[in-house]
């Protein structure tokens, strides 16, 4: 029911509020009027079907305490005029974008409105390099952010013994978020200006070949081999083996369900890919080993969590005494080796899943037709190359290109021609250098 509002209708509002939200419609202009909260708060509106909408719009005009009567009128019969013409009176072309409060909002509201494009690793990215280096700045006013405060933090961080590499990734996040929100000039830049950001350790390491083969040596141990009958086998191994030959990501494997794997291809899909691209790859030679047998279209076809994946690699790493290696370094090795196989650098990207930088290669070449036959040849020929190392007589120091169609493929297993008695010495050798059975 609508009613002329006048000062009066102001005066019967309940500044205690009842408890309920409701709305007092007037007539002066028709679609305007005020909107009373739970508490007692009262705001000027308009609500009104604008033209060419089907459903009404309504929009907020102040408060009633900041606002008179008057003012809220005049304002209200002149966005109803808008209205009427199809103009949506909820946005000026005018308006400039409202720059967050603090710096803790202005990180949540530069995830929030990404969070379309933004990989939920990328996010959890963010929220933790903020929590561990910038979590007292989550409620600094977006304006007290200076230059001097930024350098002091850096300092901070760095004499607190934190590398270099993550202190720079969290002011990398940081001056993204600072960047979505228009914020100039950035006061991260100071770091670059002032030549005290630290630069990075390049990371170039990869597995070598007597890496390579002790990973292969511990994988090959079979239940049939042990006098018990148990089976000690460290299934860790079949995942370090899998990203050394396929080059994947950590993500991406872990994150592989069984749904994904059909007629004899892998797809990672777009959601689990760093550019969104989804990659397929065929299960050639020994892949179809070491994804194992089916499981339900929902499991993982690995079994590892994150946490439980990092848990099973630290205690790998320490029961078989072997230099510490990162999952990406499974990567490196996957591409050092196959550029010794003779393969290009163009070659790699696309086993690899790299987008390319041409606008043909982003928007009009695809490759899908000539990619799979080039992954059968570079996927069997990086087996073929491990195979060599571990039968053939390739010289860690140098190591050389295995021969084409090396004829030892099955490397897993390099106990196929042991005797009964060599099998149980060589089981007993290799379990004594393995302490905890559960990884």
């Amino acid at each position: 029911m609508q009613e002329r509002i006048t000062q009066r209708t102001l005066a019967r509002l309940d500044p205690e509020g009842t408890g309920k939200r409701y709305f007092v419609y007037g007539s002066n202009p028709v679609g305007f009027g005020i909107e009373v909260s739970a508490k007692g708060k009262a705001s000027y509106f308009i609500e009104t079907r604008i033209k060419g909408r089907r459903s009404a719009t309504r929009k907020k005009l102040g408060s009633v305490d900041l606002m008179s009567l008057s003012e809220a009128q005049a304002l209200a019969k002149a966005l109803l005029g808008d209205a009427a013409k199809g103009v949506d009176f909820r946005y000026d072309p005018n308006d400039k974008d409202i720059i967050p409060d603090t710096v803790g909002y202005a990180l949540e509201q530069h995830l929030k409105e990404k969070r379309h494009s933004l990989r939920e690793n990328t996010i959890r990215d963010y929220q933790k390099t903020f929590n561990n280096c910038f979590s007292d700045w989550r409620t600094l006013p977006l304006q007290q952010l200076t230059k001097q405060r930024v350098k002091d933090r850096y300092l901070e961080l760095r004499d607190a013994g934190k590398s270099s590499d993550y202190i720079n990734k969290a002011f990398r996040n940081l001056s993204s978020t600072l960047s979505y929100h228009d914020i100039e000039p950035n006061p991260t830049r100071v770091l670059k200006q002032k030549g005290l950001r630290e630069a990075g350790k390049v990371r170039d390491r990869f597995l070598s070949q007597d890496e390579v083969v002790e990973i292969m040596q511990r994988h090959s141990i079979s239940s049939r081999h042990l006098p018990d009958g148990s089976t000690r086998v460290p299934k860790i191994t079949r995942v370090f083996l899998f990203f050394m030959l396929t080059g994947l990501r950590k993500e991406e494997v872990l994150g592989m369900r069984w749904i994904n794997i059909s007629d004899g291809y892998l797809t990672i899909t777009g959601d689990l890919t760093k550019n969104k691209k989804p990659h397929k790859m065929p299960l050639v030679g020994s892949l179809k080993t070491l994804v194992g047998e089916r499981g339900a279209d929902d499991d993982r076809v690995f079994g590892y969590t994150p946490s439980a994946y990092r848990t099973a690699k630290d205690k790998f790493l320490e029961a078989s005494k072997m230099d510490h290696f990162t999952t990406h370094d499974f990567r490196r090795t996957f591409s050092e080796h196959l550029n010794l196989c003779g393969y290009s650098e163009l070659d790699i990207a696309v086993a690899n899943n790299q987008s390319s930088s041409t606008v043909t290669g982003k928007h009009y070449l695809g490759g899908a037709l000539a990619k799979t036959s080039l992954q059968v040849r570079m996927l069997s020929d990086l087996q073929n190359q491990f195979a060599f190392y571990f039968y053939g007589d390739s010289n860690s120091s140098n190591p050389q290109k295995a021969p084409d169609k090396w004829e030892e493929t099955a490397f897993f297993d390099p106990t196929d021609e042991m005797t009964n008695e060599e099998l149980t010495a060589y089981a007993e050798d290799q379990i004594n250098q393995i302490k905890d059975p559960m990884f």
